[in-house]
């Protein structure tokens, strides 16, 4: 039960210093951190689908 109430916390912590961080950025540097992301996303995604062909094939 603690466990699970410091992990909320820390969860909580890193989400509002990030929010915190974002707001503070100019509108180049948010849009660079928001290609980052994007770019992320979709590289995590097609990886993905090439680890599910491969399992679903095999």
């Amino acid at each position: 039960m603690v466990r699970g109430i410091l992990y909320y916390l820390l969860v909580w912590a890193v989400v509002s210093a990030g929010f915190y961080g974002y707001n503070h950025l100019s509108r180049r540097e948010k849009m660079t951190v928001v290609r980052s992301i994007v770019y992320g996303l979709l590289t995590a995604t097609v990886a993905l689908g090439i680890i599910l062909v491969i399992v679903y094939l095999f």
